[in-house]
């Protein structure tokens, strides 16, 4: 991953954070309430959408691996199909 896809990362981060009133810090916290956990899951189904990896969104996350990062993402495929 080179260092724009680092920066690009971090300002998606940066404008949900924003529109979502949490902080980048609880979204790459270990906090699993309500709002932080589904605007943690939302920015890492953008990630993927826009080709990062499962193992890049992991590692800009903070997270142990990929597969949390695929299950929040079937998480919200999920939620938008029974809508």
């Amino acid at each position: 991953m080179d260092e724009k896809q680092i920066q690009d990362a971090k300002s998606i981060l940066s404008e949900l954070c924003k529109s979502n009133n949490v902080t980048e810090k609880d979204i790459l916290s270990y906090k699993r309430n309500g709002n932080i956990a589904l605007v943690r899951m939302v920015y890492y189904t953008i990630l993927k959408e826009l080709g990062y990896s499962l193992n890049q969104i992991a590692m800009l996350t903070n997270k142990c691996d990929h597969t949390t990062v695929l299950s929040g993402i079937r998480r919200i495929i999920s939620l938008i199909q029974s809508e």
